[in-house]
């Protein structure tokens, strides 16, 4: 990954702002992802050229929890999470998750989209396992109510006698 000065980030944000360059132009010539240069563009939006200045910081597990519940928890896009905090390498928080993926300790609920692609067949698979997985957890749990309901009787019934 290349390293960015400053210079070169606000080098980007005011072509993006002043000349209305766009992302596949300014890609070509910094060699910078898109996605990269959007993120780059809105964090300096959000917070100013300020930003730029912060030295790279390391970050408590509270802080990086407090930032995974926002997204698994509050539902809220990773990458706003990212911009809500500063953070400057938005890949702080994929990071995370990807090493948490990976470990099994979670799995991330996938982002809509406006063109939904077709299946994998390996996500066919898992999606065939997760529907029977609910129909078993349905009907479990209705067994637990009549149970319930069931025991909730006798002990009424022992009451009047």
């Amino acid at each position: 990954m290349t390293k960015y000065t400053k210079e070169i980030k606000l080098a980007i944000y005011h072509e993006w702002v002043d000349d209305h360059r766009r992302g596949t132009y300014l890609s070509q010539k910094y060699g910078m992802g898109r996605g990269g240069i959007h993120y780059l563009v809105d964090l300096i939006q959000k917070h100013g050229e300020d930003i730029l200045d912060r030295p790279q910081q390391k970050y408590t597990a509270n802080f990086k929890l407090a930032a995974i519940d926002r997204v698994l928890l509050g539902g809220e896009a990773l990458s706003q999470v990212s911009l809500d905090l500063g953070l400057q390498i938005q890949e702080f928080l994929q990071i995370g998750f990807a090493l948490l993926k990976k470990a099994g300790i979670l799995s991330l609920p996938r982002r809509k989209v406006d063109h939904p692609r077709m299946p994998k067949s390996k996500d066919k698979q898992r999606i065939k396992e997760l529907e029977e997985q609910v129909k078993r957890l349905t009907v479990e749990l209705a067994y637990i109510k009549k149970l319930e309901a069931l025991i909730q009787e006798r002990k009424s019934q022992e009451k009047k006698n």
